[in-house]
């Protein structure tokens, strides 16, 4: 083959310097399982969440596929820096395109021996999963202009299934797809690539065309055109899920990240802080502090009468200045303790709020609460973490011990970036800007992060901020996470606008 050395049939590939390919797929293949196993999800009437759960690791085992060819491993090992750079800019070095390909191929023939393939929810799963890894490293495209393909393209790739041990891929994939009992046949999809048919209109051949470009730029493109609208919500968050998994593994694993254990939290911790607070309140603050108590006591109450599986979208209607912001963070961990006991999941809980100055505010509260409960410490930010773009890049763990710093490398600054921004934390406070764009957006990086929204507990203050022209968006949004996904929203307001038609469960 012409300017690529062929490697020995005995050469294992790699996907990084120092990462074999077989480990970090499995890595990430596992990873993305995992993270989904560990959600609830009412998904029924639409798809199976163990058959969900397969295809999330059969995307994160081939999404970097494309690494196995001589180009990518060729440049991979080459050590001087403007050679390197030289080769990347050469399309045969770049592995999404024909990384999707295959994941596309497989998903498909996964649901082939499912029987599940023509199914109204199922069929779209292989082109959700070709736009999810094609992406990983870029944003998300519109779906129709993904699927209509360049015919450079196919030159391209003949050179890069051409430059692939399928002896290699064959024996890396038969470990792989073992875990999940499947089998998939290599040379189909090398066939996929290389060979054409005839494509015969009035019984004579019109052009000869590939298996992939047809599936793509016929089947798949007729599904995206004739979308069921009803069902776009379903369609959009699914493809947010499965993206925002491997973007999350695949970084994880790719920067070796620590692994981030889940903190318990004692659901009294407020009530015992404000104990503590309020003991030598003076005589003036007796009053105001009376009405902030009936308001708390009534909210904290209403736990008693809330129905997890209908009660998802609640309003806290209080003055300014009648302690909402405790309030509501009691609220959240006492209903955290009670789903984490009647559901079996442990959600983490969003605060969310309009402006930057509010925001350091009630962060400032929320850290003496856990000041309190940690007898003086300063609470590590697996367990509260600020998120804004002005935040300190510096994320510590109770389990490492907390470094100063002006000390870190930047490749420890790189690391901390990438925790703080997939909100692995127990509490997250935030602006709308970084929770919204979570959900209406195409960008990697704000996406990366959904998996940790998905079950959690999301408290929006100040909703009335929000401008009136997005609140039928939000509307649906909202009632359609609560729903499948499961989230909790609690809006918290003076004065709550009408988001929604039908009356949400107030709280107080």
């Amino acid at each position: 083959m012409e300017g690529v050395k062929i490697l020995s049939s005995l050469s294992e590939p790699y996907s990084h310097p120092d990462k074999l390919l077989i480990e970090h797929l499995r890595k990430v293949g596992d990873l993305c399982r995992q993270n989904l196993s560990l959600k609830k999800l009412n998904l029924e009437g639409h798809v199976d969440f163990n058959i969900l759960k397969d295809i999330s690791y059969l995307i994160g085992v081939t999404h970097d596929f494309g690494k196995a060819t001589n180009y990518f491993q060729e440049y991979l090992k080459e050590k001087d820096e403007s050679k390197k750079m030289e080769m990347k800019n050469k399309a045969e070095v770049h592995h999404s395109f024909i990384s999707a390909l295959f994941t596309y191929c497989v998903v498909k023939k996964y649901l082939l021996t499912k029987d599940l393939l023509s199914e109204k929810y199922y069929q779209y799963l292989p082109v959700i999963s070709f736009l999810v890894v094609k992406r990983h490293h870029g944003n998300l495209d519109d779906a129709l202009d993904e699927v209509i393909l360049d015919p450079k393209d196919d030159k391209i790739l003949e050179k890069q299934v051409n430059a692939i041990d399928f002896k290699i891929i064959n024996n890396i994939y038969n470990q792989l797809f073992s875990k999940i009992n499947f089998k998939f046949d290599y040379n189909f999809f090398r066939d996929n690539i290389i060979n054409a048919k005839p494509i015969y209109i009035y019984n004579e051949i019109d052009r000869y065309e590939k298996n992939y470009i047809r599936d793509l730029s016929h089947q798949e493109k007729k599904l995206i055109t004739y979308l069921d609208e009803e069902d776009t919500l379903f369609y959009y968050f699914t493809t947010l899920l499965l993206y925002s998994l491997l973007l999350d593994a695949d970084k994880t694993d790719a920067a070796n990240l620590q692994e981030i254990k889940r903190i318990k939290i004692d659901k009294d911790i407020v009530d015992d802080y404000k104990l503590h607070l309020f003991k030598d309140i003076d005589k003036k603050k007796k009053e105001i502090n009376k009405i902030r108590n009936e308001i708390y006591n009534e909210t904290i109450n209403s736990l008693d009468s809330l129905n997890l599986e209908k009660d998802k979208i609640l309003s806290l209607n209080v003055p300014t200045g009648t302690g909402k912001t405790l309030t509501s963070l009691s609220f959240a961990l006492k209903l955290k303790a009670k789903i984490e006991q009647e559901k079996k999941y442990k959600p983490r809980i969003i605060y969310s709020l309009p402006y930057l100055s509010i925001i350091d505010q009630n962060f400032a509260i929320f850290e003496d609460v856990f000041k309190f409960f940690l007898k003086g410490k300063t609470p590590d930010s697996d367990l509260l973490l600020k998120h804004h773009h002005l935040s300190d890049v510096s994320y510590t763990t109770s389990n490492i011990g907390k470094e100063e710093f002006e000390n870190l490398s930047p490749k420890d600054i790189g690391k901390d970036l990438l925790l703080i921004e997939g909100w692995n934390s127990e509490v997250v406070v935030t602006t709308f800007f970084q929770f919204f764009y979570s959900l209406i957006a195409n960008r990697n990086k704000s996406i990366r992060k959904f998996h940790n929204i998905v079950n959690s507990i999301i408290i929006l203050d100040e909703i009335q901020a929000i401008p009136h022209c997005y609140w039928l968006l939000l509307n649906k949004i909202i009632h359609f996470l609560a729903e499948k996904f499961n989230i909790y929203f609690i809006l918290v307001t003076a004065t709550q606008p009408l988001l929604f038609n039908e009356k949400e469960k107030e709280i107080k």
